[in-house]
C-alpha cells in the first residue's frame, strides 16, 4: 500500500518545481511568523488578547508548514508511510488554523458590538 501511495505521489506532481515553490514561500512566511511572534510578545500586557490570538495563529501557520514540506520530502524519499502521516498532520493543521481564524473574527465581532 505504501508502494502505490508513493507512485502516485510521484506521477502527480514534479518535485523540482513543488520543492523550489515551498521553500519560496517559506521565506517570508517564516519571517512574518518572527515578526509577529517578536510583536506579540512586546505588546502582551497592553491587547493580550489580540497579541494571543496573533500568536497562536503564527504557530499554527508554521506547524502547517513544516507540515506540508515535511510530506512533499517523504514523496521525494519515496516513503509511503511518513508521508501519510504527514498529510494527516496537514489536515489538521489546516482545521486549526481556519478554527483559529474564525474564532478570532467572532470574538472581535462580539467585542466590537459591545462598545
Amino acid at each position: 500500500m505504501a508502494l502505490l501511495v508513493t507512485i502516485l505521489i510521484l506521477k502527480t506532481f514534479d518535485v523540482d518545481i513543488t520543492t523550489s515553490t515551498v521553500f519560496l514561500i517559506s521565506i517570508p512566511t517564516l519571517i512574518l511568523v518572527g515578526f509577529t511572534l517578536k510583536e506579540s510578545y512586546q505588546q502582551w500586557e497592553m491587547q493580550s488578547f489580540l497579541m494571543g490570538f496573533l500568536s497562536m495563529l503564527s504557530i499554527s501557520v508554521s506547524l502547517l508548514f513544516l507540515t506540508i514540506l515535511l510530506s512533499i520530502n517523504s514523496a521525494v524519499l519515496g516513503n509511503g508511510y511518513l508521508y501519510v502521516l504527514a498529510y494527516s498532520l496537514q489536515n489538521i493543521f489546516h482545521a486549526a488554523t481556519a478554527s483559529l481564524i474564525i474564532l478570532f473574527t467572532i470574538s472581535m465581532n462580539v467585542i466590537l458590538s459591545e462598545n
